[in-house]
């Protein structure tokens, strides 16, 4: 009789460890999960609170590992921070988490740009783009003209650019580097094109206003230049003090 009550309660005493590991490993989650949402407001104050955050997403970590945006989100906070390499690892260990997260492999891109890996940054923005239920490609698209710009490869800007445009077609700013991209190609009409698209989706749009009369300046059609001039000195007048305002000088950078 006592030779199978023995098993019985070894077993018994089996599943009650086992619940116990598991109310526990739910608890560390749902602390976890906690301090990742107090990182998240520290970040979301006006001024954000970094080392706040930065602590936050620290504890999240060590109480679950395996929490996917705290990995990230500690990485954003090492990139504000200037801590690229850390940034880095962060980002690294997000992805051995979850390879097709693209917020990390875009992130990523970022810091190779910075560090002038121009192979590696495209790499990772296009990793970034393998990714079908990715929310915001056009991130990865506006990071990769970005670079393609810095190695003068226009026409790869471009074609990113109009991708980005494809996923999402109201970004001003898109429709602003595509003019500025045309422009320093020589292409005055579709830069004239892309700036007044701007200046539609965002009537007060400075840099589309000026890049407007620029273009209009090297169109020679100095009537419309200087019109575009004036909206941008209304809009901006401490430019008025600037003797270099209608030099138009082209930069890709």
């Amino acid at each position: 009789m006592i030779k199978w009550k023995i098993p019985l309660l070894l077993a018994c005493l089996l599943v009650l460890s086992a619940c116990g590991l598991r109310e526990a490993r739910i608890k560390r989650e749902k602390n976890s999960s906690a301090h990742y949402q107090y990182g998240i407001a520290y970040l979301s104050d006006k001024p954000p609170e970094v080392l706040r955050a930065h602590i936050e997403f620290q504890k999240a970590i060590e109480l679950d590992n395996n929490h996917l945006k705290a990995h990230y989100a500690l990485g954003h906070v090492r990139f504000i921070l200037k801590k690229y390499q850390e940034a880095m690892a962060s980002f690294e260990r997000a992805l051995s988490i979850d390879p097709a997260y693209s917020e990390a492999h875009n992130y990523m891109g970022k810091i190779y740009a910075l560090r002038g890996e121009f192979d590696e940054a495209i790499a990772s923005y296009e990793a970034a783009l393998r990714n079908q239920k990715y929310e915001t490609p056009e991130a990865p698209y506006w990071n990769l003209a970005l670079v393609f710009m810095r190695q003068k490869r226009y026409k790869y800007a471009i074609q990113a650019l109009n991708n980005a445009l494809i996923v999402k077609p109201a970004i001003p700013s898109v429709h602003n580097l595509l003019g500025k991209v045309y422009s320093i190609m020589g292409e005055n009409q579709k830069a004239i094109n892309a700036y007044q698209t701007a200046v539609q989706l965002t009537p007060n749009n400075i840099n589309a206003h000026y890049g407007l009369a620029c273009a209009y300046q090297r169109e020679g059609d100095l009537t419309h230049s200087e019109t575009e001039f004036n909206l941008v000195l209304t809009l901006s007048p401490d430019l008025k003090e600037r003797e270099d305002f209608r030099a138009c000088l082209i930069s890709d950078n």
